[in-house]
């Protein structure tokens, strides 16, 4: 992993100092992604925190960029204690950990509104692409500070739709105003941005570690209309008696997907 994040940023960072450009050829960036869950799945998500990796390169002759991208997003954790039996019959306290995230690859398209050589740059984006919900448990070695690898891993739930998004945002060029205004000759422009829309999809599952009866009831009360819900319940056997009994862990939703939808983060455009 380590090796893996330093070759990416190597990558990233690496450019050629002698090298001139006027337009981009690609752009990478990175950032802060927050969902704010409206509609029948606002009762069950209090939002979604995580990040999105963005690829672009400019179609010729033209203001408009095609990419791609890839977000992941977490929308709450549950933490707890385990009795756990290994197969040699040795048993220990360990940790359980249950985890709602999703994975969403899409394409994209931005267009934007002043020409690349301008220190402020506005613009629109659109994406398609598919959003993968899922909760997974994790169960990890209280000897193992650093929860490199789980003991056992089971995904409880799996579910996707399509999804769709449309916003706008800004860019700044902190290369253009380092240098009043004026692109450097070097082959990397590097700049911050910020940006909001709306996200919509089709209906997906997905669970809600986060909320009990009690917590549901005061979000439903505060938001209005709640998605479809049904109990999910885990089997634990007892090492000892051997005896199955059920816990219930969580509830699953159905709802379709309707979120606003920021993001703050750092761009890279290679020139020539």
């Amino acid at each position: 992993m380590k090796k893996l994040s330093t070759l990416l940023f190597v990558a990233l960072f690496s450019f050629n100092a002698e090298a001139h450009y006027e337009k981009p050829l690609f752009s990478y960036s990175f950032s802060y992604l927050n969902n704010y869950p409206l509609s029948a799945m606002r009762p069950q998500l209090d939002g979604v925190n995580g990040f999105d990796i963005h690829a672009y390169g400019p179609l010729k002759g033209s203001r408009l960029q095609l990419g791609f991208s890839f977000a992941y997003g977490n929308y709450g954790n549950k933490n707890s204690k385990i009795d756990f039996a290994t197969q040699d019959g040795s048993r220990f306290i360990a940790d359980m950990t249950i985890s709602n995230y999703y994975l969403s690859p899409n394409m994209r398209f931005k267009y934007d509104f002043r020409p690349y050589a301008s220190a402020v740059r506005p613009y629109a984006e659109v994406t398609g692409g598919v959003t993968f919900f899922q909760t997974s448990l994790n169960i990890w070695d209280p000897e193992d500070e650093t929860n490199c690898e789980a003991l056992e891993t089971h995904f409880l739930k799996k579910d996707n739709t399509w999804t769709t998004y449309a916003g706008a945002g800004v860019e700044i060029s902190l290369t253009s105003l380092i240098n009043k205004g004026e692109h450097s000759d070097c082959a990397m422009d590097f700049s911050v941005f910020f940006s909001g829309g709306f996200r919509t999809g089709g209906k997906v599952e997905y669970m809600s570690v986060d909320m009990d009866d009690q917590n549901l009831q005061t979000h439903a009360g505060h938001h209005g209309t709640s998605a479809d819900k049904s109990p999910f319940n885990v089997d634990f056997v007892n090492t000892v008696t051997q005896e199955r009994h059920q816990h219930h862990i969580a509830y699953v939703f159905r709802s379709p997907i309707m979120m606003y939808e920021f993001q703050f983060g750092i761009r890279m455009h290679f020139g020539k």
